[in-house]
């Protein structure tokens, strides 16, 4: 990660974020859509709750990767779930220069939409294995990045 954020510069970024998600509840509380938020404010807890996850896994690059990835690739939109209960914490480092790479080559890329599920594992290769998913036109995805067989 060559453009860490400053904690300074994280906090700024969060206490934005978290005052955005606060305007949406009120705007909603003031148009008395109080289904939408109770809706957003469940959002938002299972985003903290996801969040919290992550941390228990003591992986702190890859944590900080996916929590500043937001900020930092802005015109990637990305959502970060965490089912694990635990993490091989040996690969810390590799996933996280997995992530970025593959940012960066999707950044490149000309695809403007690219749904990404799945779970990364090792098979003792002391890389990460990537199993799941990629949904856009067709890709084919190559050691650490992706080519387009045809365009949209």
């Amino acid at each position: 990660m060559d453009d860490r954020l400053t904690v300074a510069q994280s906090l700024r970024h969060a206490r934005h974020d978290f005052l955005n998600e606060l305007q949406m509840i009120k705007l909603n509380l003031d148009l008395g859509r109080t289904d939408r938020a109770q809706a957003l404010i469940r959002t938002y807890a299972e985003a903290a709750m996801h969040q919290s996850r992550l941390s228990a896994l003591s992986m702190p690059e890859t944590e900080e990767w996916l929590l500043t990835a937001g900020w930092r690739f802005p015109e990637l939109r990305l959502a970060v779930f965490c089912e694990a209960e635990r993490a091989p914490r040996e690969l810390d480092a590799v996933l996280c220069s997995w992530l970025e790479t593959f940012a960066d080559n999707a950044k490149k890329s000309v695809f403007r939409r690219l749904a990404i599920s799945g779970r990364a594992a090792h098979n003792g290769s002391g890389r990460p294995v990537f199993a799941g998913t990629v949904r856009s036109r067709r890709l084919v995805i190559t050691d650490f990045g992706f080519t387009a067989i045809s365009n949209w």
